[in-house]
């Protein structure tokens, strides 16, 4: 068989490296981040699953906490801003704890994700467990199992009824007229 040229060895890993990651499960790319830097710091929750941490915004990697304004119902069928009630227990979890945050990259909205831990207690984690995020299984299956013991113990917004952010987000934009 003849040799290939360059062009054609480019070209047939780029199809091969295509095929790959086609026939990997869904988020395993983004499974495979390995840390750039780290941040450390005391953090501050803006969000459910967003600290500012060493003067950075970071977007916990692998969850994804119900936005601001975003109603669930309690137990009893009130309704409540749970994205309020997640930030509230992300402020809970960090405040006065430092903070190591490893970056691993840039999301879609500009933000930098990753994980951030206070000693060896991972908070990303601790959300999901909680009750108070989901595990964002379009990048990450890091904490499938975390949140179904959360729904199965009823903890957070578990213990009543909650529509996964995603599902929100595409709703309030289709109501808003943007899809």
């Amino acid at each position: 068989m003849p040799a290939m040229s360059h062009p054609a060895r480019i070209l047939c890993a780029a199809v091969l490296l295509a095929g790959a990651l086609l026939a990997a499960p869904p988020g395993a790319a983004q499974m495979q981040f390995e840390p750039g830097d780290t941040v450390t710091g005391t953090g501050q929750a803006e969000e459910g699953d967003i600290l500012a941490v060493g003067g950075r915004t970071l977007r916990l990697y692998g969850i994804d906490a119900p936005e601001l304004g975003q109603n669930c119902r309690d137990r009893r069928g009130r309704l409540y801003d749970c994205g309020a009630a997640a930030r509230n227990v992300l402020t809970r979890f960090v405040t006065g704890r430092a903070l190591a945050c490893e970056v691993y990259a840039n999301t879609i909205d500009g933000l930098e994700t990753g994980r951030c831990f206070a000693g060896d207690t991972d908070i990303g984690g601790l959300m999901v467990q909680s009750g108070w995020a989901f595990s964002y299984r379009a990048f990450s299956h890091r904490y499938e199992a975390a949140e179904g013991q959360a729904q199965a113990h009823r903890r957070g917004f578990w213990e009543g009824r909650v529509m996964r952010p995603s599902v929100w987000r595409t709703e309030q934009m289709r109501e808003a007229g943007g899809m």
